[in-house]
């Protein structure tokens, strides 16, 4: 159990790497700030689903994961901030 929850957490982090979830969820027409709340809900969704697979981790590997998901919200923001939300 422990090794599949090493191994959801593996897959979830690829799955909110920023080159992943903008493949996954960019559509056409879709504006700047469109993208970005998609991309924070999608972050957000992904930890959610996966939040029972710190009962099977460590504390300080889990903080890690955690860390990883608030660095990912972080540069989403920076990078939604630095364009226009209509472009």
């Amino acid at each position: 159990v422990r090794l599949q929850a090493y191994e959801r957490m593996a897959l979830f982090l690829e799955r909110i790497s920023p080159q992943n979830l903008i493949l996954r969820i960019n559509q056409p027409g879709l504006s700047a700030g469109e993208l970005h709340a998609i991309m924070l809900r999608e972050i957000r969704e992904e930890f959610a689903h996966n939040l029972s697979q710190q009962v099977y981790m460590g504390q300080g590997t889990w903080a890690l994961i955690r860390n990883a998901m608030e660095d990912m919200v972080s540069i989403t923001n920076t990078c939604a901030q630095e364009v226009n939300p209509d472009g």
